[in-house]
């Protein structure tokens, strides 16, 4: 085989897996609902006022844990999903915790003051995405009562759908 022709057939094998890949991010993410419930990584981070917030700090209520970031498509879209959710569920003992990586301040306050955001978001240095494994971002972690992973979601998804609705409202009953 030619080079010329390799050269095309890279090229057009990088194309369709882009295409592939922009085709399957348009689908929402399932979740990944864990029965055997592990203790959630605790981790003390500060939030855009310098405030430490910790996991073990929010023990008895829900969370639910979004990584993310502004540079983040699929992360921009899923935003006001989760700010429907927090100002609907919050009162009924859901916190949506927004832990966006590696980004300053400054850039993540602007971000929210323009999108109208106003859930909670702590700013992670890389320690706490580590100590979840993550691999790519958005992904979301839904920690019980007692702060354990009850649910995992590698991707966006609509938050204000029947199903997440379904498995938050679940988690809120849950003693």
């Amino acid at each position: 085989m030619g080079r010329r022709r390799l050269a095309r057939l890279v090229v057009l094998s990088g194309l369709l897996a882009l295409v592939a890949g922009s085709a399957e991010a348009q689908l929402p993410a399932p979740f990944e609902i864990l029965k055997a419930r592990e203790p959630a990584p605790d981790f003390a981070l500060p939030d855009l006022e310098g405030r430490t917030v910790s996991l073990e700090g929010l023990r008895g209520r829900v969370v639910l844990l979004n990584f993310w970031a502004t540079w983040c498509l699929p992360c921009r879209e899923e935003m006001p999903l989760l700010e429907k959710l927090h100002r609907e569920l919050g009162p009924n003992g859901l916190v949506v915790l927004g832990v966006n990586y590696r980004e300053s301040a400054a850039a993540v306050r602007a971000f929210l003051k323009a999108h109208g955001l106003t859930f909670p978001v702590v700013l992670d240095d890389g320690e706490a995405a580590k100590r979840y494994a993550l691999y790519a971002i958005p992904v979301t972690f839904l920690i019980d009562r007692q702060g354990k992973v009850a649910a995992r979601v590698v991707g966006s998804r609509d938050w204000t759908d029947a199903e997440s609705r379904t498995v938050l409202r679940g988690l809120l009953m849950e003693r």
